[in-house]
């Protein structure tokens, strides 16, 4: 039973010190963590402070249950992407219209 728990242990530390290639990884392994940290109660700071980073890196709140206003966070993450596209077209569309003038002089 101890040979068990030191494995555990172990596969833990390791899981903790491995580095997220991508976001959609940081945001796997911080559902995964939270999901253990409500359903088991974990309480160990090296897993507290690891959901933590990934949620700091996410730009995400860390509570250890779902907001209260997580039904509102898909809305808000279409219009933040919406915001973005919009810049992005303006400054596409200013581009074309400086070199529409500069091309007729």
């Amino acid at each position: 039973m101890a040979r068990r728990h030191v494995e555990m242990e172990g596969a833990l530390a390791r899981l903790l010190a491995t580095p997220c290639a991508t976001q959609f990884g940081a945001l796997a392994l911080l559902r995964h963590l939270r999901w253990h940290i409500q359903h088991d109660g974990i309480t160990d700071a090296a897993v507290l402070a690891r959901a933590s980073d990934l949620a700091l890196y996410l730009r995400l709140d860390f509570p250890a249950t779902e907001p209260a206003c997580a039904p509102l966070v898909p809305a808000l993450r279409l219009l933040s992407g919406l915001g973005e596209a919009i810049a992005a077209l303006s400054l596409i569309c200013g581009g074309l219209v400086v070199i529409g003038l500069a091309t007729l002089a």
